[in-house]
């Protein structure tokens, strides 16, 4: 998985990712569904990685 910096549990994904790409944010990893963990990566200016996610 890499080295993270953050992981923000949301109740829908999709919703947050959908508002991050809306206001194009660039992703280190699109939205993905493993193991029943629907999750991306974003990373932000500073090079912090930030990894969202949900139980489906």
């Amino acid at each position: 998985m890499g080295t993270l910096n953050a992981y923000i549990f949301t109740e829908d994904s999709d919703i947050l990712f959908n508002e991050y790409r809306s206001n194009n944010v660039s992703f280190k990893q699109p939205i993905q569904e493993d193991d029943g963990l629907r999750s991306f990566k974003i990373t932000d200016a500073d090079g912090y990685v930030f990894f969202s996610g949900d139980q489906q």
